[in-house]
């Protein structure tokens, strides 16, 4: 009878896991996953520098390579998550059963022998099992693994989305696939292992705010070109001038952001203003008009707004259908130069 049960344990155990091959933890995709990643394939050729070199339009060049990049590892993630879950489950119900049926046999055997044979079987899987528990799973810790991996990816795209928003003058290409590399990575049991502590879900959370902060968020104003053209002079870093603009940045905003993010973010658009301000950068433009506009509407001190002439240029800037532009873009860009000398009048201003 025991010999019995130890022959059939293995056909009861197939059948379940044959059962069991539904139970994915994801749901089936549409497409064909392989054929993908191999049209993909091309944006990882060896000549992708070179043909980076000879694009005519390299930003968009640049953009489509990473993009076409980000979704192969993406695909190929999702696969490794897949994986990962399978294994996890399945294999924790054929141990949990091959000891359920062991021990049952245990109970059921004529014989002690038999019984103490089936009984150090059991044992034995038990521990093998528990001895994979500690040292593969860690205790559970696998979706803590897991989410890592999603905090850390999320964490580097946000670094090349924000890059990708810049010309290729200050995010080329090379530096992009930099971050490409990072952003695979992040996704690694090891990478997972190196950065995960205990607060691994608000990290992902975390992450995950500062993505949808960073879609549709971005402006482009006159106070972050005038900052980009301090840092980037002929094409190259200017390593002083970061160093005085990465200063500022540490000593007046109160959380940590990079200078790229800075200059594009919405969210800085008047720590813009205050920086190109306090660091004496030169404006785009610096005609009378624009002068007497920005006296205009400062008090005595010529630092703190006079409120009441501020509503007034707004009100003007309304009237005449410039609600969508900033008034710093209005008072600085030249595009608007005719604009002030309007204003100037309109709002009866004296020289």
């Amino acid at each position: 009878m025991i010999i019995k049960n130890i022959l059939v344990m293995p056909i009861i155990i197939s059948i379940f896991l044959s059962g069991c091959a539904t139970i994915k933890g994801y749901p089936d995709r549409s497409g064909n996953v392989n054929a993908d990643l191999q049209e993909l394939d091309r944006y990882f050729s060896p000549k992708i520098i070179d043909q980076y070199a000879s694009a005519p339009d390299k930003r968009a060049f640049r953009n489509e390579v990473i993009y076409g990049q980000i979704r192969a590892i993406d695909l190929h993630f999702a696969k490794f998550q897949q994986q990962l879950v399978r294994e996890d489950f399945l294999g924790r119900v054929a141990s949990r059963w091959t000891v359920l049926g062991l021990t049952g046999a245990v109970a059921t055997g004529p014989g002690a022998t038999a019984s103490a044979v089936l009984g150090a079987i059991s044992t034995g899987v038990t521990g093998a099992w528990e001895t994979i528990d500690q040292k593969t799973f860690i205790k559970e810790t696998m979706p803590a693994l897991l989410t890592k991996m999603e905090a850390q990816r999320k964490e580097t795209l946000v670094k090349i989305m924000t890059g990708l928003k810049l010309g290729v003058e200050e995010y080329p290409l090379n530096l992009a696939l930099i971050d490409i590399g990072n952003y695979y990575r992040a996704g690694t049991i090891p990478g997972a292992l190196a950065g995960i502590t205990e607060k691994a879900g608000a990290d992902a959370k975390k992450a995950e705010d500062k993505l949808e902060q960073l879609t549709g968020k971005f402006v482009e104003d006159q106070a972050g070109e005038t900052l980009k053209k301090f840092w980037i002079a002929d094409g190259k870093v200017d390593k002083d001038h970061e160093k005085e603009l990465m200063d500022w940045i540490k000593l007046k905003i109160k959380e940590k952001v990079s200078i790229p993010s800075f200059i594009l973010w919405e969210q800085y658009a008047r720590d813009r203003e205050k920086a190109v301000e306090e660091l004496n950068l030169p404006r785009e433009v610096d005609e009378p008009e624009s002068k007497l506009l920005r006296k205009f509407i400062k008090n005595a001190d010529n630092i703190s707004p006079n409120q009441k002439n501020l509503f007034q240029l707004l009100d003007w800037m309304k009237k005449n259908s410039l609600m969508e532009v900033s008034v710093e873009d209005f008072l600085y860009r030249k595009s608007y130069s005719d604009k002030r000398k309007a204003a100037i009048i309109g709002l009866k201003i004296s020289k």
